[in-house]
């Protein structure tokens, strides 16, 4: 669960949206507490074909599914892009969170396996743009 904003951090981050106030490598916008350096999310994404994707919205992403025993993500969208068949997922995870499943909070590897399962309310659909057609 991402906490509430108080007025103080709205106002800094309505002035300065692109600083880095606790110079914690998160710029203002992004950060869910720009005043606090210990305290930031976790964003990583997941891609997958459309079959599975039907479960994914319904179980969240589970391990033990198939014959993994983990379940990969990386912190680059374009890398899920590459990997997925048409389907990705954002996974915004709690500092809490991201430490019980062994997920480290600053340089993040391009590939994190996680043996915990990440809930269907933790994860949003990111829209595919369309390829260009240059015929």
């Amino acid at each position: 669960m991402v906490p509430k904003r108080s007025k103080k951090e709205l106002k800094l981050i309505d002035k300065n949206p692109f600083g880095d106030s606790d110079r914690d490598g998160v710029i203002n916008y992004l950060d869910c507490k720009p005043l606090s350096k210990r305290w930031q999310d976790v964003v990583l994404y997941h891609g997958t074909n459309p079959r599975a994707a039907e479960q994914i919205r319904k179980e969240g992403l589970r391990t033990g599914h198939g014959i993994n025993p983990v379940v990969y993500m990386t912190p680059n969208k374009a890398t899920a892009m590459k990997y997925s068949q048409g389907i990705i997922f954002k996974a915004r995870l709690s500092d809490k969170f991201a430490k019980k499943c062994n997920i480290p909070l600053k340089n993040i590897p391009n590939e994190v396996t996680t043996s915990c399962t990440i809930s269907a309310s933790k994860l949003r659909e990111v829209p595919m743009k369309p390829m260009k057609n240059y015929n």
